[in-house]
Formats: C-alpha cells, structure tokens, sequence
C-alpha cells in the first residue's frame, strides 16, 4: 500500500524539447516543455508548461476518469504536438495527446494489464514523418503490441513480439535522431531482456540481451 501511495502521489512524466545524440529526436521548435503529472487519488492530472524562464501554475488537463500510475510523454519532432501513455488504476492503457494548447480525450489501448506497478508500455515519434510509435503489453492477447498514430488516424493493432507465457513488466523506446528508425527495449516477468529495431514500415528480428 506505501509504495502505490508513493507512484500515485510523486509521479510525473516530464517531457523535454531538446535531447542529445541518439537518445531522442529534437521536438518542434513551437513546443514547449511540459510537466504532467497525476495528483495522489484524483483522476484530474495536472500539468505545467516552461515559458523559458519560469513554469505556469499547473492546471487540470481533463477528467481521465481513473487515478494514473505511470505515464510516459514526447514531443513530436515535426508539429507542435506532445503525445501521452498511461497505465491507470483501473487496469487499463489510454493515450492521449496536448496539440498546442487543447487536449485530447484519453482513448483506451487495453484493459489487459494485470496489474500497474511497472511501465508495461512506451511512446515515440518517429523524426522525419511524425508518427507516434505507441509498443503496449496486451495481457489479454499475451503479446507486446503496438499501434502508430498519425496527425488524424489511429491504426490496428499489430504485434511487435509474442511474449509466451511471461507479462512484460518495463518498455522502452528510443527514436533515431535522423531518420524513422526506433529502438524498443523490454523487460518480461522472467527478468529476460529483448530488443528490436522500427526501421519506419516494419519491425527486425527479436535479440535477446539477456536472459535469466
């Protein structure tokens, strides 16, 4: 019970415009910096955005409908965009996204979670078209999954790896800053470790980095 107290109190995705080296993209030069978080048993997440010198008061972004546990959020590299993932307290994953100064409504990726002490899921855009690359675990289908977000559209939900009879517990995704190319990394229940690679249409082979 302490340590759900602490996720849901003291966790915030913050979301930063510049990065270095292959880490991350550049953000658009219109998007600000912002800092979201989701306040200790309130489903109204709060945000602040960064003029350049100072942050603005946070604000409630919208009524997400569930206390949030983790969160993840970038900035898109081509329009002033920043997209979001969230696993809630209610077992499921939602995105949602701030263009500008309006927010979207959150939309449901799953409610297969089993549970909402890791981060079983990560965004990112890739840097020359701007697609948000959304990798998920669907408990209900046992696969690591994603889904790619345009500007207007939403697509299926395809599989990125089976992951057999282990629940993957921590996602990591990672955009090249040059090309559509994107890292994912992740973490199953038996503590083995994969990755692949995005290369802008399709995913390569699995490599396992480490198993137990």
């Amino acid at each position: 019970m302490r340590d759900r107290s602490v996720h849901r109190q003291c966790f915030a995705a913050i979301v930063v415009v510049t990065f270095l080296g292959f880490s991350q993209a550049t953000a658009d030069s219109t998007t600000a910096p912002i800092v979201f978080w989701g306040p200790l048993s309130d489903s109204s997440p709060e945000y602040a955005t960064w003029s350049g010198s100072s942050w603005s008061t946070g604000a409630d972004a919208f009524n997400y409908g569930c206390d949030l546990a983790f969160v993840s959020g970038k900035n898109c590299p081509t329009r002033d965009e920043t997209g979001f993932m969230a696993v809630d307290y209610c077992n499921s994953i939602k995105v949602f996204g701030r263009s500008g100064t309006t927010w979207t409504s959150p939309y449901q990726l799953t409610t297969g979670t089993n549970g909402q002490s890791t981060r079983m899921f990560d965004i990112a855009y890739e840097t020359t078209s701007g697609d948000a690359m959304l990798v998920f675990w669907d408990g209900d289908h046992n696969d690591l999954e994603y889904r790619i977000a345009t500007s207007s559209s939403l697509s299926a939900e395809y599989d990125v790896a089976d992951s057999d009879s282990a629940d993957i517990k921590w996602v990591k995704l990672v955009s090249h800053p040059s090309t559509d190319e994107i890292i994912v990394v992740w973490l199953d229940s038996f503590n083995d470790i994969y990755t692949k690679t995005w290369n802008g249409s399709s995913w390569g082979s699995t490599l396992t980095l480490t198993t137990t």
